[in-house]
C-alpha cells in the first residue's frame, strides 16, 4: 500500500513554486521598462557632451578647413554648424545653414568643399595614425578654377608640414583635365604622369613629368626669408 499523502502540505509547496515562476516572469517582463529610463538619461548625456565639444574640436577643425576651400567666405549666407541628432534610437549628424540644411542653402560647388573639408579633418584626426598616403579622385569636379587653386594650396601646406615634421606622406591626385593636373603638380612640386586614351595601358604610354626643374622651386617661407637675409 503507498504510503498516506499530506494534501494540503503538497498543494501548499506547488502553490508556492508556482508564485515564484509568476513573480520571476513578472519581474523579467519589467526589466525592459526599468532599463529605459537609464538608457534615456545615458542618450542624454552624451549628446550634451557631444553639442559641447564638438564645436570646439571636430567642428572648429572641419570649419577652418571649409573656410580655407572657400574662395570668399565672406559671402556665405551664415556659418555653418553640426547639429547631432540622438532621439528616439536615432542617431545622425547634419550639417546646417541659418538653421536648415546645408544642401537648401549652398550651391553644389559649396557643399563639395565641406565634403573635401570633411575628408582632409578626418586624415588629421584619424587617417594620418594608420596611413601614410592621401589618394583623390578628381576631387575638383565640382570647383571653379579659384577654389582650385585654394585646393592645390591646401595640398602644398600638408605635404610641406609632413616634410618639415619627418612625417612620411604620398599624394596621389587623379584629375580629368590636363591643365588643372599641370597646375596641381607646379604648386606642390609634384610628378605629372599623363595616363594615354587606351583600354589596355603598357609602359610608354605612361609618361611622367617633373614640371618643376632642376634648381627652380615654388615659393617657400624658408626660401623667402633665406632671399632677404631675415
Amino acid at each position: 500500500m503507498p504510503s498516506e499523502v499530506d494534501v494540503d502540505s503538497n498543494a501548499e509547496s506547488v502553490v508556492r513554486k508556482v508564485l515564484s515562476l509568476f513573480r520571476a516572469a513578472g519581474e523579467t517582463f519589467e526589466a525592459p521598462n526599468n532599463w529605459k529610463p537609464v538608457k534615456d538619461k545615458l542618450t542624454q548625456t552624451l549628446a550634451s557632451i557631444v553639442n559641447e565639444h564638438l564645436p570646439n574640436t571636430l567642428e572648429e577643425l572641419w570649419s577652418e578647413l571649409a573656410l580655407n576651400l572657400t574662395a570668399a567666405p565672406w559671402l556665405l549666407p551664415d556659418p555653418f554648424r553640426i547639429d547631432v541628432v540622438t532621439r528616439r534610437g536615432e542617431h545622425a549628424s547634419m550639417i546646417r545653414v541659418k538653421g536648415r540644411l546645408a544642401r537648401y542653402i549652398l550651391n553644389q560647388a559649396e557643399i563639395h568643399t565641406l565634403g573635401l573639408a570633411w575628408f582632409f579633418a578626418r586624415y588629421l584626426t584619424r587617417g594620418r595614425f594608420f596611413h601614410t598616403c592621401i589618394v583623390m579622385d578628381d576631387p575638383a569636379h565640382e570647383l571653379d578654377q579659384t577654389s582650385f587653386r585654394d585646393l592645390c594650396r591646401l595640398w602644398e601646406t600638408t605635404m610641406r608640414l609632413h616634410r618639415v615634421y619627418c612625417h612620411p606622406l604620398k599624394l596621389i591626385v587623379m584629375l580629368n583635365q590636363e591643365s588643372r593636373a599641370v597646375e596641381a603638380a607646379r604648386a606642390t612640386g609634384a610628378i605629372l604622369s599623363v595616363l594615354g586614351w587606351k583600354r589596355e595601358q603598357e609602359n610608354q604610354s605612361v609618361r611622367s613629368i617633373s614640371v618643376i626643374g632642376d634648381g627652380f622651386h615654388t615659393p617657400q617661407p624658408d626660401t623667402i626669408f633665406d632671399a632677404t637675409g631675415t
